[in-house]
């Protein structure tokens, strides 16, 4: 009642043979006795043996045992051939589920990790053990140098991985797959000749496979296996479990992809609302501190003014000025960075008289405060040197640099202001001996919001002069740089066209190495 084996079936036909064999034989010695040995027999039965019955009863036997034979034989054949098929049916349905529990793996691995190369490199294994194949890469598109990438690779022993790391579209068997986006199977030894041409000489694959990584029409690039080995040749199943694994493959790179954009943005959303937290902050604390210092001047010459002398009511008055003009700088400041982010920022390109304009800033900061000394230095023929920008830009930019020096530099240092000529562009540095800038600010300096030195109120600001100080000098096609060091001063340094040079678009010779810079765009 049970299936037999196939080996029970094999045993049953070698039986059935065997007494087959023996029966033909029995029988052809009965009448080849009965032939000889008649005349021996008694009469009675030597007549009957001698009748033409007796033989043909023989015959009949022999016909019949015959044909019981040869049915049986088919019938062991059919379930031969069933045991075969069966066994067949089983093993690829053997492979089938280990290629689901496999591609099954791969699923769960794009669900739980989200790191690309961690499910590329889990695809690719995978790939390698379920095809037995020796090794494989997967190789991304570099759009912007118009080639494949690599950024996984494995060996099925541990050795390096065959083929270069970098292939151009339409080179080799990646970049055939990539230009066609077509799967292709190769053997050495195959009829097309393809194999010679698209695998480099002295190669030692013996089959090779590959096939393109697609997300919604998009080419993200290829998935590469080879054997090695010309008993474990590439077959057209295998062809089309590479193209299950590519699948996979490409959905994982998209969502990588999607995932690290929304991290990345997500990131970006909480660095501006920190941004913003403190920008609120920080504003409040300086529109608080001179909103102060008016109302209590204020109330100070309304109850007091009578009484007060002429010089202590131009003190009180003095004070509301300059907290005046405070509050009135720092909401030019933020228009002007509004005016910034939204594409506002307008300039005009015209001959600049550098030094005069250098000159008459440098000279209103000296009438301001003489206590503070703001230095020009500049070379003999500096009064023929002329740039190309806007003038109310320039001093703004001069203005603010300076400023800044004044902030940070102690009270009994000067703060030098210097041009040079620069190839085809005017530089203008702006130095000073205060406490300097930590590396870890300088990549940061010229941002929104953004404090000097890290402070964090010490100083008055809310971070907005450098950030448009940077903005102003790139819209005159200029670029700005600082380089400081802790205990050691800080030196700003920008440039302006020259006259009789091109506009500037940022292009030109690289500050000193280490230094922060934004170039003009």
């Amino acid at each position: 009642m049970t299936t037999p084996s196939l080996e029970a079936v094999e045993r049953r036909r070698i039986q059935m043979w065997t007494v087959m064999f023996l029966v033909l034989v029995g029988l052809s010695a009965a009448v080849i006795v009965a032939s000889f040995w008649t005349e021996a027999l008694p009469g009675q039965i030597r007549n009957f043996a001698s009748m033409p019955v007796l033989r043909v009863c023989l015959l009949a036997v022999t016909i019949a045992f015959c044909v019981y034979v040869y049915e049986k034989e088919r019938m062991l054949r059919k379930v031969t051939r069933a045991l075969v098929d069966e066994r067949v049916l089983n093993a690829a349905l053997t492979n089938r589920v280990t290629e689901l529990a496999t591609l099954s793996e791969v699923a769960q691995a794009i669900n739980s990790v989200l790191t690309t190369r961690e499910v590329l490199g889990k695809i690719l294994q995978s790939a390698l053990s379920l095809l037995h194949a020796s090794g494989g890469r997967i190789m991304l598109i570099d759009r912007e140098r118009n080639l494949l990438r690599s950024v996984c690779e494995l060996s099925a022993d541990g050795s390096a991985v065959d083929g270069p790391d970098e292939v151009a579209l339409g080179e080799g068997i990646p970049g055939w797959v990539a230009h066609h986006r077509d799967p292709i199977l190769l053997h050495r030894d195959g009829a097309d000749g393809m194999f010679s041409r698209l695998v480099p000489p002295g190669s030692p694959a013996c089959s090779a496979m590959c096939v393109a990584l697609i997300n919604r029409g998009e080419l993200l690039g290829v998935l590469y296996v080879s054997s090695l080995d010309e008993a474990q040749s590439f077959t057209e199943y295998d062809l089309r479990a590479l193209q299950l694994f590519a699948e996979n493959a490409a959905v994982a790179i998209s969502n990588a992809r999607l995932f690290e954009a929304e991290r990345a943005h997500v990131t970006k959303l909480q660095e501006v609302d920190a941004q913003r937290q403190e920008f609120v902050a920080t504003v409040s604390h300086e529109l608080r501190s001179p909103l102060t210092s008016i109302v209590g001047s204020v109330r100070t010459l309304r109850k007091r003014g009578q009484a007060m002398a002429s010089d202590q009511a131009d003190e009180f008055l003095t004070v509301i000025e300059r907290q005046s003009n405070r509050l009135l700088q720092l909401i030019d400041d933020i228009l002007f960075a509004s005016r910034i982010e939204a594409g506002e920022n307008r300039l005009r390109g015209e001959p600049l008289e550098v030094v005069r304009l250098v000159d008459e800033v440098v000279s209103s900061f000296n009438a301001r405060d003489h206590r503070r000394r703001v230095c020009l230095v500049a070379p003999p023929h500096s009064n023929s040197m002329a740039a190309i920008g806007d003038p109310n830009g320039l001093q703004q930019v001069l203005t603010n640099l300076v400023d800044n020096a004044l902030k940070y530099a102690p009270g009994d240092t000067p703060v030098t202001v210097s041009l040079a000529e620069a190839g085809d562009e005017i530089a203008i540095t702006v130095s000073d001996l205060g406490p300097g800038i930590p590396k870890a600010d300088l990549p940061h300096i010229f941002e929104r919001f953004r404090q000097a030195h890290g402070n964090s109120g010490a100083t008055p600001g809310v971070g907005l002069g450098l950030y448009i100080t940077a903005n102003l000098v790139a819209g005159m096609g200029g670029r700005i740089w600082v380089r400081s060091e802790v205990n050691q001063g800080t030196a700003f340094t920008f440039t302006l066209p020259m006259r009789t040079a091109p506009a500037r678009t940022g292009t030109g010779s690289l500050p000193p190495v280490g230094a922060s810079t934004v170039r003009g765009a």
